[in-house]
This record gives C-alpha cells, sequence and structure tokens, in this order.
C-alpha cells in the first residue's frame, strides 16, 4: 500500500504544478515572476527527491532481496508532504483565480434554503490546507420601506485550498463544513443536551471536567463534548448527503496535515482524526452488509466493488497509524490540559467513551433532523444506482458519465426508443470518481514508474490523472445538460 502513499503525494504535487501553470498563464498577469520562478524550482526539487524514494521504493520490492523499510519511506514521504504545505502557504504572494463553477453546481444540488433562494456566498481559495464554512449575516437598511421583509438568514462562506480548487474528488469535505450549519438552524445542540443527561458515560466526563456532582438538569456540559458531537454528526451528514466518497476524501485531507496534527491529535473543537474514521467504516460496514444479503445480484455485486473499494482505504487508514506508531505519534495528543485530565486520564480503552459520542452524532434524532432538513430525495441511495461498476470502468476508458442508458424508463415511457438517457447526480458522479481513483490510481503510478528510461513515464501518469479530472468535470456537465433536457421533456409530455 505504499504505492498509495507515493500515488497520493505525487498527486498533491501535480495539482499544484497546475495551480502555478493556471496563474502563469493568466490573461493580464506576467508569465513569470520570482515568486513564481522560486516555487516552481522548489516544486521540482520536491518532486526529484519523491521521484528518487519512489524509485528505491520500486527496486527494493520488486527484487524482493530486503525487506522493505517501510517506516523510513513513509518518513520521506510525510518530509515531501510537509515541504508541499510550505509551499502552498506561499501562495498568499499569488493572486486568486476563480473556483469552479461546477462546485457551485454541487451546492446547489444539494442545499435548498427555505426562506430565500441565495445559495451563493463568498468563495474563498485559501494558502492554509484547509476546508471552512462561515455565515454572513446581511440585513436590509434600516432606512428602507417598512412594508419590506427584511431578510435575516445568512449567506453561507465557502473556503478551500487553493490547489483543490478544481478537484470535485475533494468537495465532499465542503458538505461536511455544511453539516455545521444545518446543526445551528435545528438547534442540535438542545437536543443533544437532553441525550447526554441520560448517557452515563458522558454525564462520567462531564462531571470529571468539572469537578463536580452532576444535579439532574443542572448538568455543566463542557464545550469539546458538543463540539465533538457536533464534528462526528457532521461526518455523519456527508455521508448520508454524499455517500461513501467523503471517507477518502476526509483521509485525503488529514494525510496533508501537518504531524502534530496526526490522527491523535485531538483540540477542544475536533476530536481525534482516528476515531471519525474508524465511526464512519463502521458505519459504512454496516450499509455494505444490508446490501450484500439483499436478495437483488446486482445491489450483492455492487456492494462487493464499494465494499474492495473500503477496504484500500482501510488498509491506506492502517499503513498511517502503523507510521504514527513507530515515529511515537500513537499517543492522544491534546492541548487542552483540563480536556485531558476528563477525557483522557483512563489507562483502558477508550472507544467506548468515542462510542458513546457517535451513537448519539449517528442516532435517530439527527437522521430525522437531515431528513426534515433537506427532504429524503435529497439524501443518496448507498447503492449508487445499479451500475456503479459500469459508471466507474467508463471512467477509466475516458468516457464521460454525466448519463446512462436507463432500461426501465426506456421500456416504460418510450417503448419505440433505443437509447434513454437517465442524468446522474454530481454526487453520484464524485462517488464514482473516488472509487475509480482508489482502486487504480496506485498501479498507474506503479506502471510509470515501472516504465523503461527515457520512456517519459512521468508525462503518462500526469496525463492520466489529467484525463480523470476532465472525465469527471466533463460528466458533470453532461449531467446538467440532460437534466435540463429532461425537465423540458417532462413538461411536453405532461
Amino acid at each position: 500500500m505504499l504505492d498509495a502513499y507515493f500515488a497520493f503525494a505525487f498527486e498533491k504535487l501535480w495539482r499544484l504544478h497546475g495551480y502555478l501553470e493556471e496563474i502563469a498563464n493568466a490573461p493580464g498577469r506576467p508569465g513569470k515572476t520570482d515568486i513564481l520562478t522560486n516555487l516552481n524550482t522548489s516544486l521540482r526539487d520536491i518532486e526529484d527527491d519523491l521521484q528518487g524514494y519512489a524509485e528505491y521504493y520500486l527496486s527494493i520490492s520488486l527484487r524482493k532481496l530486503v525487506p522493505v523499510d517501510c517506516r523510513s519511506i513513509l518518513s520521506n514521504i510525510s518530509l515531501c508532504i510537509a515541504r508541499f504545505r510550505e509551499l502552498h502557504d506561499q501562495l498568499k504572494y499569488m493572486f486568486t483565480p476563480w473556483p469552479s463553477p461546477q462546485l457551485r453546481e454541487l451546492v446547489s444540488e444539494l442545499i435548498v434554503e427555505r426562506d430565500h433562494e441565495a445559495h451563493e456566498g463568498p468563495w474563498v481559495l485559501i494558502d492554509d490546507y484547509t476546508y471552512w464554512l462561515d455565515f454572513y449575516t446581511v440585513r436590509e437598511d434600516k432606512d428602507e420601506l417598512e412594508d419590506q421583509r427584511q431578510y435575516k438568514g445568512p449567506f453561507p462562506g465557502y473556503a478551500l485550498p487553493k490547489c483543490e480548487k478544481d478537484n470535485p474528488l475533494m468537495w465532499p469535505i465542503i458538505v461536511h463544513e455544511l453539516g455545521h450549519s444545518l446543526w445551528d438552524k435545528a438547534d442540535l445542540e438542545a437536543v443533544v443536551r437532553e441525550e447526554i443527561l441520560e448517557n452515563k458515560l458522558l454525564v462520567q466526563i462531564c462531571e470529571k471536567y468539572t469537578g463536580s456532582i452532576s444535579q439532574g438538569e443542572k448538568l455543566d456540559i463542557p464545550i469539546f463534548v458538543l463540539n465533538w458531537i457536533e464534528e462526528f454528526f457532521s461526518d455523519f451528514y456527508a455521508l448520508e448527503l454524499m455517500g461513501p466518497c467523503f471517507l477518502p476524501a476526509l483521509l485525503n485531507l488529514v494525510c496533508t496535515r501537518a504531524p502534530s496534527r496526526s490522527f491523535w491529535h485531538a483540540s477542544s473543537g475536533h476530536p481525534p482524526p482516528r476515531h471519525r474514521i474508524l465511526a464512519m467504516f463502521s458505519y459504512l460496514d454496516n450499509r455494505l452488509a444490508k446490501m450484500r444479503a439483499s436478495e437483488n445480484p446486482e445491489h450483492v455485486a455492487e456492494a462487493i466493488a464499494l465494499k474492495s473499494s473500503l477496504e484500500v482505504c482501510r488498509e491506506f487508514f492502517n499503513y498511517r497509524l502503523e507510521f504514527e506508531h513507530s515515529e511515537g505519534l500513537n499517543s492522544y495528543s491534546v492541548p487542552e490540559q483540563q480536556i485531558k485530565s476528563a477525557y483522557f486520564s483512563s489507562d483502558g480503552d477508550l472507544s467506548h467513551y468515542f462510542n458513546a459520542l457517535t451513537g448519539i452524532a449517528y442516532g435517530q434524532t439527527t437522521r430525522k433532523t437531515i431528513e426534515k432538513a433537506l427532504g429524503l430525495s435529497k439524501t443518496i441511495s448507498f447503492r449508487l444506482g445499479s451500475q456503479m461498476g459500469e459508471l466507474f470502468s467508463r471512467l477509466d476508458r475516458g468516457i464521460p458519465i454525466g448519463a446512462l442508458f436507463d432500461r426501465e424508463q426506456s421500456s416504460a415511457n418510450h417503448p419505440d426508443s433505443n437509447k434513454n438517457e437517465k442524468p446522474m447526480s454530481i454526487r453520484t458522479i464524485i462517488n464514482a470518481g473516488w472509487l475509480s481513483r482508489v482502486m487504480n490510481q496506485a498501479q498507474h503510478w506503479r506502471d510509470t514508474l515501472s516504465t523503461e528510461p527515457g520512456d517519459d513515464g512521468w508525462a503518462g501518469y500526469y496525463r492520466w490523472l489529467s484525463q480523470q479530472d476532465a472525465m469527471i468535470s466533463a460528466s458533470i456537465d453532461q449531467a446538467k445538460v440532460h437534466g435540463f433536457i429532461d425537465e423540458l421533456l417532462s413538461g411536453a409530455f405532461r
């Protein structure tokens, strides 16, 4: 699985290359500046070092003469990723292009505001490699007419890393951030407070934190407990709306962070990523088990394909945990001493505490809140359509998947038609894209590295990444066109 780690690292460098090239070729901008030249030079140095580590790893793994020193290789990959983050921070000196308009289309597909139709907010591309969402309240001028309705709803403001602005596979992270807004709008904190009072384990944590015994409803609940449940809820929200693709996106994000923010790092705002990911694995495993138990052969076959991709993610995750263990990063890192004393003072297994938190975050109350806010039609089916295998195989062959032939609709509504295309949702396209990436990227990387000297293998690998991005982008555009045509036809045949 080190192949997947190398492929992951090279893709980060490739995306930063693409961003710098876009800046250099932007109309009205100088093609070369000292800062841009220095960034490109530094980026090539990182790429050369990473390529050297990769060739060394491949030569050992192919000959099988000595055991592969995974710790040393993972350490070198991590150093290259750290240098990538440092370069990304320097993008603050460069101007910022607009984010992809397709990101707005995804958000519009997912969000239905009850009070207004304005889903557009400021879209911020930031230098730090992270994602966040904030809300801005806009009120009408007090001097306007009294009978004009005062708008009190928030405008969402989105932020994402500059080098990921055109990468749909990382957009599920934005959906997680939208979960925080639903948490506030639905006032879930009030509901969660009641459920905490009924959970003995969580009451025990609160008492250890405050140093006082609870007295019924007067229990003082620490803010970190509420924040952690909110984070688990936002993960659950992203899984429900986006499907399994949120898991590899979050893995990708956490592995790009600094080692000090490892899978074991916790703060008052966020629980350790290790437990967030384990909760998602457990949830998805249960969902897939139900699919495999289905009597429908198509559902069973698709569950096997999705299970295979989850196993690749699990192996990637376990390698990272082993590396952090070898680096001495496998103990909980909590800056706030009071949280550490209340929550992490036990020497035993803490999983039962996390299970109590996720039990509330993934519970029936929060599920009903999601369904009430967005409607059942807005939550994605975990089957993702019966043709998921066909979807991601078409991506690999360079064929857009914005629409697929719908046999049921063709026979029922248009018996004389031999072709009826069913538009795909953007969520389904992103899930198919992640499935293709998780299952095939490492092998494409290894095939590239195995080419003969002078064959320009790296250019071939980057062409494959570019083709995959282009196919996902083309699929989103195609889906929008097919959806528009469907709406017209639906109106015509009523």
